[in-house]
């Protein structure tokens, strides 16, 4: 399965996760502080990293020489807690404590992606998506996105137009993950909009329909 570094305090806890994950077929490694982040981080040189400890530090630590999977851990899901994390470079939050299962499934969602096509490039107005590549560029001008920011995004693209509902983007974003809070929906919609440049209450490209879903136009 996935190699996979747990950083958290809560030794108890992590004990606990080790072994269930490791029950499930996972290589798993965890450490307690953020100082043994990087020499274990640098070592074992993970699939992905869990992260519950000193989460924005330990986040530029990694950013700065990896682009490696990373979901953040926390007690604290309010609406700019999780802003900043995602900001910081998270690809997924969730609030502790996290079962096994859940984990596993969020670990599928960033990992397993699927196979595609080499010359599938979506393009809505100046807006261009290179799904084989996983770059995306507006005006010319590249964005760095999360993986999760990546798929959210190439989802609504592959339908311009089309209003899609929160639910849909779970299913089919996150997928296998039915923890998936609205709230961490609102904040990767909040994040992407930041980094095109735009906002919720003067939208160009990302439009929610209140009550129903949001979607993707060409800016007229």
């Amino acid at each position: 399965m996935y190699k996979l570094l747990i950083i958290d305090k809560d030794v108890p806890a992590t004990r606990s996760l080790v072994r269930e994950l490791a029950e499930l077929g996972h290589s798993v490694k965890a450490v307690s502080t953020a100082y043994g982040t990087m020499p274990a981080f640098i070592s074992d040189r993970p699939d992905l990293v869990v992260l519950g400890v000193d989460a924005v530090h330990v986040l530029q630590l990694i950013r700065g020489i990896s682009d490696v999977p990373v979901i953040t851990l926390d007690e604290s899901d309010d609406f700019m807690t999780v802003a900043r994390l995602f900001g910081a470079g998270t690809d997924d939050f969730a609030a502790k404590p996290l079962s096994a299962e859940d984990l596993t499934a969020r670990v599928e969602a960033l990992l397993g992606q699927p196979n595609l096509d080499s010359g599938d490039v979506l393009s809505v107005g100046e807006l261009l998506i290179d799904r084989a590549s996983r770059t995306v560029t507006i005006r010319e001008k590249p964005l760095d996105l999360t993986r999760l920011e990546f798929d959210l995004l190439a989802h609504l693209a592959e339908r311009p137009g089309e209003v899609v509902s929160k639910r849909a983007l779970t299913e089919h974003v996150w997928r296998k993950s039915n923890s998936v809070s609205l709230q961490t929906i609102h904040v990767h919609l909040f994040v992407l909009r930041r980094k095109m440049g735009e906002s919720a209450t003067a939208p160009r490209y990302l439009h929610t329909i209140r009550g129903v879903g949001v979607k993707i136009v060409a800016p007229r």
